[in-house]
């Protein structure tokens, strides 16, 4: 621009949607810095004079012809959010003349803690078709660099799910209409999936986003979706980043009702469910009102069952036994070194810490054995009870706590998974390894080349055991002799644990794409992209898989063809 008066002296650069500020300037060069996909550059632009003279507004479209911000929404149209909104209006200046019409206009909330939401006409282009590249442009790139919103997705509609992004805007939904991109902003993902389509529908473009069978769900939060949900008497309970407890109904996804809010699941039983709060006290609420029952105070939340009648809770201080109806304690079991790992088989209820793995009777919390051990890990199956320790895994009688059998290794261990005959433990390298469930003999250990440092997740059924890791790949092998029986790509690696379910294998990868492939062949049967990494589940019970994002989606998927509604 011409410092004096403000005209554009050079037209106006088209910029890649990768391309960050501008490096600076000298004689008729200006230096841009771009990091897009194919590598960082610094691109060089060449001023050439006097091909647009005189003032122009940007994209070369008269001001007057820029639509009134405040005019794609109204008041009523943010009654369904909340009553009483108000608009703040913003007029700017387009190249040297100003708007005459406010090119923003910020919704007000009528209480503090509301949604805000924002809507702006953010660029008038030449052309529709200039228009479309440009949207198309910013949409690859919120897809490469952020979570975004794969069910509302439409023609010229795609909203950006940032949690505590910019400004601390959790979404953005960019709308093209003909020659028009407006932008929508809200502190609420909830407010913008209800308020997006209005602004959309007020620029000409009534409908749109993307056609989904019916038979599966979805539903927006104000947080990512990071914490495995929970699923109890057709209806699915789950934690947000927004600091809510919510209940779904599993089935259709029509909200049940807020439990409560600064709370984690901990565990749903005999219509209570149980959740540690901020406070460090652990909640019983009322599964059917979410009226709290109790609360008990405790040092830090940790691992917790719900067995005899009672809810037992394990912290680096203690375990507790609480009455499921009243919270009152009925015995407690002193620490057994750092953090505390609970596990319930044959009516017996087994703890382990750092330094012992002990049996107790639930009903008193009486110590029915205790054995020494060393940061002790352990998976209780099959009438054994199997432990990883350091530099040994072992095998011990559930009555006793005597060893049937102990097997050497030169570091920590974990088991993982048991099937019929076969035990399988991890180790610090990510190997896995076939033990002989009834003698603990190396049957044999599979280590696939790492290629970057991400999960190891592992699990097995009597047929094939499923190994995926830091190869970027999930593996099926033999359970007898660990060959490979077919193997799978999984861009990014696991991000979630490996669950079999109707013969079916189950697996989030980094990409944010939720896999479901025959577990006996590893045919994909569908794919899934949750516009997000891929954070909580797979549960998978009754026809559906239900999955959440960092996005703040929880998706209730058809098991059958992967559809979400």
């Amino acid at each position: 621009m011409e410092p004096g008066s403000g005209r554009l002296d050079a037209a106006p650069l088209d910029l890649p949607a990768s391309a960050g500020p501008a490096g600076g300037a000298t004689g008729d060069l200006a230096f841009v810095y771009d990091d897009g996909g194919d590598g960082e550059r610094v691109i060089a632009y060449r001023r050439v004079r006097g091909r647009l003279p005189g003032p122009v507004a940007l994209g070369g479209v008269e001001p007057g012809s820029w639509p009134d911000a405040c005019a794609l929404l109204t008041s009523r149209d943010l009654g369904a959010v909340a009553g009483g909104y108000r608009p703040l209006p913003h007029r700017r200046t387009v190249g040297a003349l100003p708007l005459p019409k406010p090119a923003s206009c910020d919704w007000i909330p009528p209480s503090d803690d509301g949604a805000v939401v924002s809507v702006s006409v953010v660029w008038v282009a030449r052309s529709d078709a200039e228009a479309r590249a440009l949207f198309d442009a910013a949409v690859s790139a919120d897809k490469t660099y952020g979570a975004y919103d794969p069910i509302t997705e439409g023609p010229g509609f795609f909203t950006t799910m940032v949690s505590g992004g910019v400004e601390g805007a959790f979404g953005r939904t960019l709308v093209h209409v003909g020659p028009v991109i407006a932008e929508v902003v809200s502190t609420s993902a909830r407010a913008l999936r209800i308020v997006a389509p209005l602004v959309r529908d007020r620029m000409g473009a009534p409908g749109g986003g993307r056609p989904v069978p019916a038979g599966g769900w979805c539903q927006a939060t104000d947080g990512s979706v990071a914490e495995t949900p929970l699923v109890d008497d057709g209806v699915v309970y789950f934690n947000s980043h927004d600091d809510r407890l919510y209940a779904f109904d599993a089935a259709t996804g029509r909200p049940r009702r807020i439990i409560a809010a600064d709370v984690s699941l901990e565990a749903v039983a005999d219509g209570l469910v149980y959740a540690s709060g901020a406070d460090n006290r652990l909640y019983a609420f009322d599964a059917a009102t979410g009226r709290r029952r109790w609360s008990h105070q405790r040092t830090f939340s940790g691992s917790t069952v719900v067995m005899a009648g009672s809810v037992i809770a394990a912290d680096s201080v203690e375990v507790v036994a609480l009455d499921a109806a009243t919270g009152r304690p009925r015995w407690r079991l002193p620490q057994l070194g750092g953090d505390t790992g609970l596990a319930v088989a044959d009516n017996r209820l087994y703890a382990w810490g750092e330094d012992e793995v002990v049996a107790l009777d639930p009903e008193s919390g009486d110590v029915l054995w205790r054995r020494g051990a060393r940061n002790a890990r352990l998976v209780a199956s099959g009438g054994a009870l199997y432990v990883g320790d350091v530099g040994t895994a072992y095998a011990l009688d559930p009555a006793t706590g005597k060893a049937r059998w102990t097997t050497p290794f030169r570091g920590p261990v974990t088991p993982v998974s048991v099937t019929p005959g076969t035990v399988y433990f991890t180790d610090e390298a990510n190997r896995t390894y076939a033990l002989d469930a009834g003698t603990g003999e190396r049957q044999w250990s599979f280590l696939a080349k790492a290629v970057k440092s991400i999960g190891h997740e592992v699990a097995a059924t009597r047929d094939l055991a499923y190994v995926a890791g830091p190869d970027e790949r999930l593996h099926a092998l033999d359970p007898a002799s660990g060959a490979r029986r077919w193997s799978r790509l999984l861009p990014g690696g696991p991000y979630t644990p490996l669950v079999i379910h109707g013969g079916v294998c189950y697996v989030g990868d980094g990409a944010g794409v939720l896999h479901a492939f025959d577990a006996a062949t590893g045919v994909e049967r569908w794919a899934f992209s949750l516009g997000a990494t891929v954070q909580a589940g797979p549960v998978v019970t009754d026809g559906h898989v239900y999955v959440g994002g960092g996005n703040g989606i929880l998706f209730g998927l058809r098991t059958t063809d992967g559809a979400a509604g």
